[in-house]
C-alpha cells in the first residue's frame, strides 16, 4: 500500500532550542533524553528561517534523528521560509539517500515545492547525487516537473554537468526537447545549456541515450553548435559535429571573432570534409 502524502503545512516559529541544537549535532542520545524530559516541548517549531530539528537531521544525513523524529510526532510536511520541506533538505549538502527513503516512508510529499517551484528532483538534480534522483523517481516524483524560471530537473543537471544524473534521469524518460526561456527571449534544450558550459560529458550522454534527433531541438544541435563555439568549447564542438551536426555558418563566424583557432580548424575541416 502506498504511504499518503501530506500537503506542505506551515508551523509556528520561535528561537532556537536544545532539541535543535541536538538534531544538528546528529545526537540521537540527546534527542531521545529531551523529548523524554520535556514532554512539552515543541518538536515542529522552526527556529531561524523556519528550520526544524527534522529539517536539520535531513540536511546533515542523520538518519538515526530521522528515524525517531517523526515516529515522536515530527510533522514531515512542514515548510521553512522559503517553503522547502525536510524532504527537500535530504537532497542538499551532498544528498542523503537513506534519509530521503525514510522521509518519503514517513509520508513526506516528493512534489512539494520551494518558493522557487523547485521539488526535491529539482534541487538534486542540481547538485548531482543521481542516487537520491533515483529513490525520488521510484517513489514516483514527475521527471518532467517544471520549475518557476521553467527549467526541468533534467536541464540543471546538464547545466551544472551531472552526467549519472542525467543518465537517471533519461533512462526514466525525462523529456530531452522540453525547452526553458531565457532572459533574450530564445528558448533552450537540457543540449545547448550543457554545450554552453563546456559539460561534454552530459552532450555525450544526451547523444548516446536519445541521438542528436532526440535531444537537439527545432535546430537539431545548431543551436548548440554555435553556443559551444560562443564559449570556446572545441571539445563539445568535436561531439557534436561526429554526431553529423553541421555548421550554417553562425559557428565558424562566432569562433573566428573569439579568435579561437582550434574551433575555427574544426569547423572548416568539418565544411571541407563534407565538400569531398
Amino acid at each position: 500500500m502506498a504511504t499518503q502524502r501530506v500537503p506542505a503545512q506551515p508551523w509556528p516559529r520561535g528561537p532556537q532550542n536544545d532539541l535543535h541544537r541536538a538534531a544538528n549535532d546528529g545526537s540521537i542520545e540527546r534527542v531521545v533524553a529531551l523529548l523524554a524530559s520535556r514532554p512539552s516541548i515543541d518538536i515542529n517549531q522552526g527556529a531561524e528561517y523556519g528550520w526544524t530539528p527534522l529539517m536539520l537531521a535531513a540536511w546533515r544525513g542523520s538518519s538515526r534523528v530521522v528515524r525517531i523524529l517523526p515516529n515522536k510526532g515530527a510533522n514531515v510536511s512542514v515548510v521553512a521560509d522559503d517553503f522547502h520541506t525536510a524532504l527537500h533538505f535530504s537532497t542538499q549538502d551532498g544528498g542523503h539517500p537513506v534519509v530521503t527513503k525514510m522521509l518519503l516512508k514517513a509520508g513526506a510529499d516528493f512534489e512539494a515545492v520551494t518558493s522557487e517551484g523547485e521539488t526535491p528532483l529539482h534541487l538534486v538534480a542540481d547538485s548531482g547525487c543521481w542516487e537520491v534522483a533515483q529513490v525520488l523517481i521510484e517513489a514516483g516524483a514527475c521527471v518532467n516537473s517544471v520549475r518557476s524560471d521553467g527549467e526541468t530537473p533534467l536541464y540543471s543537471a546538464a547545466r551544472q554537468g551531472h552526467k549519472k544524473a542525467a543518465r537517471v534521469l533519461l533512462r526514466a524518460k525525462a523529456n530531452p526537447l522540453l525547452t526553458k526561456p531565457t532572459s533574450s527571449g530564445v528558448t533552450f534544450v537540457p543540449l545547448d545549456t550543457a554545450a554552453e558550459y563546456g559539460q561534454t560529458e552530459v552532450v555525450q550522454e544526451l547523444v548516446q541515450q536519445v541521438s542528436i534527433k532526440g535531444c537537439g531541438g527545432a535546430s537539431g544541435g545548431v543551436d548548440a553548435l554555435r553556443l559551444a563555439a560562443l564559449s570556446q568549447n572545441v571539445d563539445v564542438m568535436a561531439v557534436l559535429a561526429d554526431v553529423g551536426v553541421m555548421d550554417t555558418g553562425e559557428a565558424l563566424i562566432t569562433a573566428a571573432g573569439r579568435n579561437d583557432e582550434a574551433g575555427v580548424k574544426l569547423l572548416l575541416q568539418q565544411r571541407h570534409g563534407a565538400c569531398m
